[in-house]
Parts: structure tokens; C-alpha cells; sequence
């Protein structure tokens, strides 16, 4: 998140993830492995792993599991120098197939049909990347671990990638295979407008393919309560505070523990509100004593005023995140 500059991030839709945030997904991802079944080999996918922010705290054993992607050079020069022999595999492969004046390595667009499918060989083969492997073995647990590049269709993005039609991700094969989807129509263009969007129902539509199967997913929560756009079993989840990942204003940012498998008519989604000092990186409002251990009326009145204040913050977070 910090190898380029603000445009090139801006572009690429990357923007920084606290660590403690991070050590907090980690513990949604324990409980996806914990659904593993006996017996089970199991796939950790990034598609969008940067420079390998969110595997960074993981034990050895569960970097064994992962396979990482990037897009952007410097990141990927930086996260296979980094987890290059620690974890299962990193896409691409190899520093090759890329745009020196973009920047950007064809073979790790997560977005596009090459990646999906396959690079189309001049036979008219595709030959898949090494996903595909595990997708086709009924013994291998899938958890997709993730936090997209978050840009929209109006946004800075839009008049700088999307100029060139290759990397441009309004112009991408998954966005295309996304607006053909009957049930994406019925909402309007509105979740094709993210491109978070794009990552989410990818993961459901190519990936997750068994019930055991499951999503750690970060992401504004407006693709799962007003867009519709996924009818998975909710697990468990937190809602971070946008402004730590180096926003301008407070705002809710969900991380969800999704279970592939079907849920319908639930409205009610327990988030557990999550902020840290930006400075410390220790959680705000930690729990006060029990009134009856307070030893005098100010104290009671400095814990309560505490609660009341982190209380009608954090509403601010909920409603920005609604």
C-alpha cells in the first residue's frame, strides 16, 4: 500500500490496512479454517494481496495454505521476495506479461478471462493458473481471504485506468460476465458502479464452489444490505472505521466471515464495532470497571461520559456503513 505513489493507488483502488484490523480479520480466518472438514486439504486465496499486507501475522502453517496474487510490479517483486517460499504459490508466476509503462502484469489482472479461465494458448487451449487445480478437487476446502481495491465508476479511476481498455477495470471480462448475471439486472447498474463489487461476486460465482467453502471478505456493507448482491449464510463480522485506513472522515467499513452456503430473508447482521487509536493502535474505548469497583462519583461520571461519547461515535460509523 505504500510502494506507490497517491494516483498510482488512487488507480489501482489500494489503500492501506491497519494491523490490528488485520490481526482481527486473521481471527475470521481461523474460524474459516476451523470449518474445514476432517480430512480436508484447504486453499487460502488473495487476489488482491498487494504486497502481502493481510498475511502478515499468519503462522507458517497457515502461509503453507496461502496463494497470493498482485497486479502492480512493485508489489509483486516485494511480496515474492517476501512469501515467495513460505507460501503454497504467488500469481503470477513469473515478472512477465506486463504493461512496463502501466505498470501492471497482465497475468495477475484477478479481473480478467486469463486469469479465470486461462491463458488461450495459439492452439486455442487455455491452460489455467494454479487455482484451478484446487477448484477441481472435491477434497480441497476454498477460503477466499480478501480485502478489494475499492474505486467507483465516477471516481479518479475511472478517467485514468479505464483509458486504456486492457487494464481499465470498467472494461474488464469479469465486469461484463457480472452485467450478463438476470439477478445483478434486477438491481440497476448500481453494484456494477464498484469495483469491490466485482472482486465479491467473482468469489461466489468462480470460487466457492462447497458449502464448507468460505469468504473473508472487507468491503463498505452496502453490497450485501441495499444491493443484494449475494444471499450467503452470515457467520460473524466486524465494522472497522474507514478513516484508519488513511480516509478522510469516519465511516464504516465491514469485515464478514461468509459461509457459502444459501441464506434468504435475514436483515439483522451483528457487527461488532471495532476503532483504533490511530496513533497507538490500541482499541478505543476499552471497558471501564464495574460501577461497584469505582471508588468515587467522578470516576463513575468520567466512565460514563467516555461510554456516551465513544457510543454516539461509533452511531456516526453504523450509519455511515448503512
Amino acid at each position: 500500500d505504500r510502494l506507490n505513489d497517491k494516483l498510482k493507488k488512487i488507480e489501482l483502488g489500494a489503500f492501506y490496512t491497519p494491523k490490528p484490523y488485520v490481526l482481527k480479520s486473521h481471527e475470521l480466518l481461523r474460524e474459516a479454517i476451523a470449518r474445514v472438514p476432517a480430512g480436508n486439504d484447504y486453499v487460502i486465496i488473495d487476489r488482491c494481496a498487494g504486497s502481502g499486507n493481510l498475511e502478515e501475522g499468519l503462522t507458517e502453517d497457515e502461509l503453507s495454505h496461502v496463494i497470493v496474487n498482485t497486479y502492480e510490479q512493485f508489489e509483486y517483486l516485494e511480496l515474492a521476495r517476501e512469501y515467495g517460499q513460505r507460501v503454497r504459490a504467488v500469481i503470477p508466476p513469473t515478472y512477465k506479461a506486463g504493461d512496463p509503462k502501466l505498470g501492471l502484469l497482465l497475468n495477475g489482472d484477478a479481473l480478467s478471462d486469463r486469469f479465470v479461465l486461462g491463458i488461450e494458448g495459439p492452439d486455442g487451449v487455455r491452460v489455467p493458473n494454479v487455482i484451478q487445480q484446487y477448484l477441481d478437487d472435491p477434497k480441497c476446502t476454498i477460503i477466499l481471504f480478501e480485502n478489494p481495491p475499492y474505486a467507483d465508476a465516477a471516481g479518479v479511476e475511472s478517467n485514468v485506468s479505464g483509458k486504456d481498455k486492457s487494464f481499465g477495470w470498467q472494461a474488464s471480462w469479469v465486469k461484463a460476465q457480472m452485467a450478463a448475471e438476470p439477478t445483478i439486472a434486477t438491481n440497476g447498474t448500481k453494484p456494477l458502479r464498484d469495483l469491490t463489487n466485482l472482486f465479491i461476486w467473482s468469489a461466489f460465482r468462480y470460487y466457492l464452489r462447497q458449502p464448507t467453502d468460505s469468504y473473508v471478505v472487507y468491503s463498505p456493507s452496502k453490497y450485501f444490505k441495499s444491493q443484494n448482491l449475494i444471499n450467503r449464510k452470515f457467520v460473524s463480522g466486524y465494522l472497522f472505521n474507514r478513516k484508519r485506513f488513511h480516509a478522510t472522515k469516519d465511516a464504516g467499513v465491514s469485515c464478514i466471515l461468509w459461509a457459502n452456503e444459501p441464506e434468504t430473508g435475514r436483515t439483522n447482521y451483528p457487527l461488532q464495532v471495532y476503532d483504533i487509536d490511530p496513533k497507538s493502535g490500541e482499541r478505543l474505548a476499552p471497558a471501564t470497571k464495574h460501577f461497584t469497583e469505582m471508588t468515587s462519583f467522578e470516576e463513575v461520571m468520567t466512565a460514563w461520559d467516555t461510554t456516551i461519547r465513544e457510543f454516539q461515535r461509533q452511531c456516526v460509523i453504523l450509519d455511515a456503513a448503512c
